[in-house]
């Protein structure tokens, strides 16, 4: 076994050198070139070339789901935005003793007050509802990038695809051309008594076989093609595609550097923001638990003595039966379920 090993692999080796020869003296035969793929359905044959690099591009431009995302990631910043703001204070105006009867009567004797009250958050509602909300924006943030790498390796999928498919349909060919000059050859001896009817049967069948072969591997590169093309919304592929990326080879990196990089990636970013904002929504279900102060300052006029007076208050919730239990236990335990999320995906 291991000599027959040996030999398969010596073998394999001259006939790469020798191939390498004859292209280097004949170019134009190049393996990928226009004159190697001259058949219906070439992926070299279409004029002008989109590069891996222009179909990545035309992908991004046109898809739906990164401009979904883009929206989704628009409308959190204008959340996280809208959570720095502050209650806004309210205005309010009272009239007393007016309308009525007897001393009453008219406006003479009424008291108008005039009143300005601001809630006033405290435990660090304020700073909380920020860190949920900017938690979120790094999600989809993170999201969006997730989703672009990923259409990026369907691209990257696709267009090798189309190009290995077009590797197979000039197999294909070749076998095909093969099994016609066997059949013909065999004809020949046939009909000249040197081979039995049963030969040409067989390279009959083995042609047929071979075009039937053809013919399959050519709708697998149509479809192939197709699905390249439905990526940037196209319905067929009317460019040239370009190989030469795969001959850009460069060495991996350290295992170590990957290891690092592991961290770094945009699932990993996400759950990390994701675990930022449960912590965020506890911190911020534990500030609720305690009530805002409401104060108000007021101006009241006497219209019967023509006097003004201040007027101070201050009114406090009093968390008798409601202390935000409940919400706290809830952001508590989708705290825990992250926790639980990151060390498995870790």
């Amino acid at each position: 076994m291991p000599n027959k090993f040996v030999l398969t692999m010596s073998k394999l080796m001259i006939v790469t050198l020798l191939a390498q020869q004859s292209f280097a003296k004949d170019p134009v035969r190049e393996p990928h070139s226009h004159a190697a793929h001259d058949y219906e359905g070439s992926v070299y044959n279409k004029g002008e070339i989109l590069t891996l690099l222009d179909a990545i591009q035309r992908a991004i431009t046109a898809s739906p789901h990164l401009k979904s995302v883009q929206n989704q990631l628009d409308a959190t910043k204008g959340a996280a935005l809208q959570a720095g703001y502050r209650p806004n204070p309210e205005l309010s105006f009272e009239a007393e003793n007016i309308l009525g009867n007897g001393a009453f009567t008219g406006t003479d004797s009424a008291e108008y007050t005039f009143e300005v009250n601001q809630t006033f958050e405290i435990g660090g509602k304020r700073s909380a509802r920020q860190g949920a909300a900017n938690a979120i924006t790094q999600q989809i943030h993170f999201a969006s990038l997730a989703a672009r790498l990923t259409l990026e390796r369907d691209v990257h999928i696709a267009y090798a695809n189309v190009l290995a498919e077009a590797e197979s349909v000039k197999l294909a060919i070749e076998q095909e051309q093969l099994a016609k000059s066997v059949l013909k050859t065999v004809s020949k001896r046939v009909e000249a008594a040197a081979d039995s009817e049963i030969q040409r049967s067989k390279a009959d069948v083995a042609y047929a076989m071979s075009v039937i072969a053809r013919q399959q591997e050519q709708q697998q590169l149509a479809i192939a093609k197709k699905t390249l093309a439905r990526l940037w919304g196209a319905t067929e592929l009317e460019y040239s595609l370009d190989h030469s990326h795969f001959y850009e080879l460069q060495p991996p990196e350290p295992l170590t550097d990957y290891q690092q990089k592991l961290s770094h990636i945009a699932d990993m970013q996400r759950l990390h923001y994701l675990k930022a904002e449960k912590q965020s929504l506890l911190k911020l279900e534990h500030a609720r638990a305690k009530p805002d102060p409401n104060i108000s300052l007021g101006l009241r006029d006497f219209r019967e003595s023509d006097d003004q007076a201040l007027l101070v208050g201050i009114s406090i919730p009093i968390p008798v039966f409601n202390q935000n239990k409940g919400n706290i236990a809830r952001a508590q335990a989708q705290v825990h379920q992250i926790e639980n999320e990151t060390q498995r995906a870790v």
